[in-house]
């Protein structure tokens, strides 16, 4: 696409608050992506379009460290969810999206849990309502994460821009569909940062999402996107938790 088309899309009202937030890094490699891209496929520019900016893909290699690089510790409970986590979305008919909530307590692991409703091979929805009205205007807890799975593509391809220019975004560092994060997963975090700051509590927010490559990645926006932990997680069959917030 043109420039002033690339500038078409960033300038419009929702993308435009987004843009502002990320960090340098993140939004060169967005502008150098959106160059190389049709226009057509993007319904900010074609109404036709099945893609907008929210479905750009964000290889976590592109990622700021952040200073910190604390990673968070999770409670032996959560660490077998996540392996039988990965189980699933390795396994036909069980290879969706599923969204969580995970709190803490200050200086203390993630050990309170809350499972959302099943998502698609695509997407997912958080439990918004549940989110604003417990987990951040009770104060539940100091920290919080909010987490999913991209699963493994079995039987058909995902319908994403990877899938459609392979070659490109592949020149770009992103990987195959399910090993990458994306522009939505980016907004949803900041969207977690945005109601903690409305409620005044003194919270911290994260996002982390399970490759079905075993990939765990943990990353905040409250100050551009940072990278907090990248680390692997080990598949187990059968595994059984009923812990909730």
């Amino acid at each position: 696409m043109t420039e002033d088309e690339m500038m078409s899309i960033l300038s419009k009202k929702n993308n435009y608050i987004i843009v502002q937030r990320l960090d340098d890094g993140t939004l060169d490699f967005v502008m150098e992506t959106l160059l190389k891209l049709p226009a057509e496929e993007f319904k900010e520019i074609n109404p036709d379009a099945h893609f907008d900016f929210t479905d750009l893909p964000i290889p976590i290699e592109i990622l700021s460290k952040s200073e910190t690089e604390k990673g968070a510790r999770f409670s032996p409970e959560i660490e077998k969810e996540f392996s039988k986590l990965l189980a699933d979305i390795n396994t036909e008919g069980k290879n969706r999206e599923y969204p969580y909530a995970f709190g803490a307590k200050k200086d203390g692991p993630f050990d309170k849990m809350k499972r959302m409703p099943l998502g698609e091979s695509q997407t997912c929805q958080y439990d918004w309502k549940w989110i604003e009205q417990e987990l951040i205007s009770q104060n539940l807890v100091d920290d919080a994460i909010i987490f999913h799975t991209h699963p493994k593509p079995i039987g058909k391809p995902h319908d994403t821009l990877y899938t459609k220019y392979p070659e490109i975004l592949g020149e770009m560092g992103v990987k195959p569909d399910g090993l990458n994060l994306s522009m939505s997963d980016l907004i949803v975090n900041m969207r977690m940062d945005q109601l903690i700051k409305q409620s005044g509590h003194d919270m911290t927010a994260q996002s982390y999402v399970l490759m079905h490559d075993g990939n765990l990645v943990g990353f905040s926006t409250a100050n551009g996107v940072k990278l907090e932990e990248q680390r692997e997680v080990k598949m187990q069959k059968e595994t059984n938790t009923e812990i909730q917030l």
